[in-house]
């Protein structure tokens, strides 16, 4: 075990995994700050949760996969289909959130805030993998 995490580690820090990293985390640092603060701004006025993450979420997307398609991964894929599996991927990400959300919050009373914050990164992290392994391969 102690070996695939060294060979992974020593992968993830070649030149071009690395540089693709850095240009994903900053689109997505930039989209998810300002979708955070969105989030804080529309709930601190009475706007629900797991309303206003699904808002947000369906706008931010295309955003994402367009920065995300031409500035990071430089990819030329079908358009439609790349979108396709993008979507895919980050519906999957918005059910995880979604079900965080109602199991953290509604169920045991925690931060809504901290909750989505902790989404947030988790899913940053596994969206990371699974774009490069099969969406801008």
């Amino acid at each position: 075990m102690k070996f695939f995490f060294k060979n992974a580690l020593k992968k993830f820090f070649e030149k071009e995994i690395f540089k693709l990293f850095l240009g994903f985390a900053s689109v997505g640092a930039f989209l998810n700050i300002v979708g955070y603060l969105a989030y804080v701004f529309i709930t601190s006025l009475g706007g629900e949760p797991k309303k206003t993450m699904t808002i947000l979420f369906v706008i931010t997307i295309f955003f994402s996969f367009n920065l995300n398609k031409s500035f990071v991964w430089k990819n030329d894929n079908k358009y439609i289909l790349t979108l396709f599996k993008y979507f895919v991927l980050y519906i999957s990400g918005y059910f995880f959130n979604l079900l965080s959300l109602i199991t953290f919050v509604d169920y045991y009373g925690l931060n809504h805030q901290l909750v989505q914050l902790t989404c947030v990164i988790l899913i940053a992290i596994f969206n990371f993998v699974i774009i490069k392994l099969y969406i801008f391969k």
